[in-house]
């Protein structure tokens, strides 16, 4: 990983560091978040991805599988099992 951000308070200033040292679009991230501070940045990420015991707000949020293509459904789909153990067997 290139960027760690620890114990940050405030998503956003990281998120916005992150965009422009890579030169991305919104379009282009993925954020994990499971409580209120990352839903900030989960409205601006081209996929939001909430955790299984993320607070309800933040699972609202979340990209809904059905609005995604395909290969992105995919893509969340095993985003959620490394974030979940329970949903490929591990524990």
């Amino acid at each position: 990983m290139e960027f760690i951000y620890m114990k940050q308070p405030l998503k956003m200033p990281a998120y916005e560091e992150i965009v422009q040292k890579r030169g991305v679009p919104d379009a282009a991230i993925a954020y994990i978040g499971d409580d209120l501070p990352d839903i900030p940045v989960m409205r601006r990420a081209g996929l939001a991805v909430a955790v299984g015991n993320a607070v309800p707000e933040v699972k609202r949020r979340r990209t809904t599988q059905r609005k995604l293509s395909p290969a992105t459904a995919r893509s969340a789909r095993r985003l959620n099992s490394f974030s979940n153990p329970k949903a490929c067997g591990r524990r």
